[in-house]
């Protein structure tokens, strides 16, 4: 997304001191050019991600839009987005969280008025984005047993009788006659 030199500058302006070291040194060049080499970058796509990492670390892009954004913008796989935003974010993001947290509204206490209330009638929509589980409709179907209910294959032959009645003496590979 392009954003004006105004938008930028104040965003910048409002920023904490460690957000702003982080965002203008040269140690934090060097690394995004590093991860851009590591994972053979060309000039232009190397641009794209200074500035993705940058629109985050403004506050412009959300934190979780980081991916996406790197697949849309450099026209690369996820996978790939996913592996240099894991670098991005151990040596770029990692020393200023709790900051990008604050600035984010990440993990911070939801304001009660901004609730909806039932009983007056007024309600204000909010905008939380939900969390996203990986495979989460795989995991719905799971269900805990207690250690004491799961039994071993050996446990449960001896109870049957030194074998489990649903396995024949024969060859399983041989066809029957």
């Amino acid at each position: 997304m392009d954003y004006t030199p105004e938008i930028i500058e104040e965003k910048f302006d409002a920023l904490p001191d460690d957000i702003k070291n982080t965002l203008t040194s040269e140690e934090t060049a060097n690394a995004l050019k590093g991860i851009g080499t590591k994972n053979g970058l060309l000039e232009d796509r190397m641009t794209i991600l200074i500035n993705e990492t940058g629109f985050v670390m403004l506050g412009l892009t959300h934190p979780s839009q980081f991916v996406g954004n790197l697949t849309t913008a450099m026209g690369i796989s996820r996978e790939n987005a996913q592996r240099i935003a894991a670098a991005v974010n151990e040596s770029v993001f990692a020393p200023i969280r709790e900051s990008l947290k604050r600035i984010h509204n990440i993990g911070m206490p939801v304001d009660a008025s901004a609730l909806s209330t039932l009983d007056t009638g007024n309600t204000k929509k909010l905008d939380i984005e939900p969390a996203v589980i990986p495979h989460a409709e795989k995991l719905e179907n799971i269900t805990m047993r207690p250690r004491e209910e799961i039994h071993p294959l050996d446990e449960h032959v001896e109870q049957q009788g030194g074998r489990p009645q649903n396995i024949s003496s024969g060859d399983p590979y041989r066809e029957p006659l």
